[in-house]
């Protein structure tokens, strides 16, 4: 007797473990995300309040747009940066709310019940070959549904933002140099540079931080082979298959499959 107790309360542990492991993931990730957003949004505020300030303290000075380009150009190119940015702002700063707002909720008391029941049903169903189980929702998953499309969105928004800046400072330098021929075709050059460097690094960049995890989910880097109970607990769900055995309690040489903690017919 004793030694069903025993096995019974080191299923438990596990399991606790294993919950404790999947609601400091989703910690991790709700404050990764929020970082994420806080800077692209912090980034995107500065860059757009640079520009409308610039605008509204200009001094065009005596300045006479005879070609008609000019000045057309600085008002698209101010109001480009504006308005990209802004926009920025806007989604990454509702996205964050969202994310304050649903992110402990996966790691509800209702969820921990439930997925107790997983674990226990877990034990009782083994055979070699099941993964465990994994809770069934999460924040990870949220966001690959909800919020990844509106992030990457909103991180494009951020990058066009950038190259509409460079092409305002360079018009400015036309308009404030307007004598000085040398003076706005250098403002002009180090800006194109800027540009071009700016491009490189944006886009060497850019794959990276707008890779989907969704490609990691239910994939192992190093592929391991089931050994039974207990190591079994710290297999990585598979997240799109089965975790548990629909077919009855297999027999290996006439005796049922050993868990580790004890038979199969061990109860939690």
């Amino acid at each position: 007797m004793w030694r069903q107790e025993d096995i019974q309360q080191r299923n438990l542990d596990n399991a606790r473990v294993l919950w404790a492991r999947y609601v400091e993931k989703n910690r991790r990730d709700v404050e990764e995300k929020s970082e994420q957003l806080k800077a692209i949004s912090t980034l995107a505020a500065l860059i757009s309040g640079f520009a409308l300030t610039a605008f509204l303290q200009f001094d065009f000075g005596e300045f006479h747009d005879t070609s008609g380009v000019v000045y057309p150009l600085f008002g698209v190119t101010m109001a480009l940066t504006v308005g990209l940015e802004t926009i920025c702002v806007i989604i990454c700063s509702l996205m964050l709310v969202s994310v304050f707002k649903t992110g402990q909720n996966y790691m509800s008391e209702e969820e921990e019940a439930e997925f107790m029941e997983k674990c226990k049903n877990f034990v009782q169903n083994y055979r070699p070959g099941d993964r465990p189980p994994a809770p069934a929702r999460s924040f990870a998953m949220h966001w690959a549904q909800r919020c990844e499309k509106s992030w990457r969105r909103a991180f494009m928004l951020f990058g066009a933002g950038i190259p509409s800046m460079f092409a305002n400072l360079a018009v400015s330098a036309w308009i404030k140099f307007d004598t000085s021929l040398v003076a706005s075709v250098l403002t002009t050059v180090v800006m194109g540079l800027s540009l071009v460097f700016m491009a490189y690094f944006h886009r060497k960049w850019t794959a990276h931080i707008l890779d989907k995890e969704s490609k990691e989910l239910g994939t192992e880097r190093v592929p391991i082979a089931p050994q039974g109970m207990p190591f079994d607990w710290h297999l990585k769900p598979a997240l799109a298959a089965r975790t548990l055995s629909e077919r009855p309690m297999s027999f290996m040489n006439g005796h049922s499959v050993e868990t580790g903690f004890g038979g199969m017919n061990d109860g939690w």
